[in-house]
């Protein structure tokens, strides 16, 4: 079974690659355009869902278990807060939109320090207050998640897990059935594997837990 750490640090490593892929990326042919919009659509789903099962199943231990755990949550949510309505806007656009660049390099600044917080402030008494079976059974959970959160980011709704699993399942189910008529995601399935991974999500007929849309 994977612990939660490894999970969540597996999606870290993807989404660091798929930053620096996009702030590399050349733009302005429209093969390249073409290529930094998939990409672009990849890193949505994958943070996406990686921060659901994070309010899911990593901050509710947190808070609950961990060494001032309330105040290490609230700035661990603060900050994904903050970066999923960067992430919400970047959704909207196009590398050909003169507001693209600008929002990617402001998502890819909070992105890496909140990567940064976490492992270094919250991963180690996190991994000291709780055991290896219970991070097992914690990863278990998030992996199964995973398959069928969210696949855009949802900012304006509390990030707690009633939410989470009770109005937010119809969003995870809207946007999956979205992304079926839209053929997004396709080539590749959030939370499967490294970046790229040709793998079909889960249909829009799967159970769903995930955030409502924005205010």
């Amino acid at each position: 079974m994977a612990d939660l750490v490894d999970v969540l640090r597996a999606d870290h490593e993807q989404t660091l690659h798929l930053l620096d892929l996009l702030l590399r990326a050349p733009t302005g042919r429209g093969e390249d355009n073409l290529r930094a919009n998939e990409m672009t659509q990849e890193l949505v789903i994958l943070c996406s869902g990686h921060e659901a099962v994070e309010e899911m199943h990593f901050w509710p231990a947190v808070r609950e278990l961990v060494p001032r755990g309330i105040e290490l949550t609230d700035a661990g949510l603060e900050q994904e807060r903050a970066a999923k309505w960067v992430l919400h806007h970047l959704n909207g656009r196009v590398p050909e939109d003169v507001e693209y660049g600008d929002l990617l390099r402001e998502f890819a600044e909070a992105t890496r320090a909140h990567i940064a917080f976490e492992q270094d402030e919250v991963w180690p008494p996190f991994l000291e207050a709780i055991g290896l079976p219970a991070r097992e059974e914690l990863g278990a959970a998030a992996v199964r998640d995973k398959r069928i959160a969210p696949t855009r980011p949802h900012p304006g709704t509390p990030a707690t897990p009633r939410v989470l699993g009770t109005a937010g399942r119809m969003t995870a189910l809207a946007d999956r059935a979205l992304d079926a008529v839209l053929g997004r995601g396709r080539r590749f399935a959030a939370g499967q594997g490294g970046a790229g991974t040709a793998e079909e999500e889960p249909g829009p007929g799967d159970a769903a837990e995930g955030l409502p849309p924005p205010e």
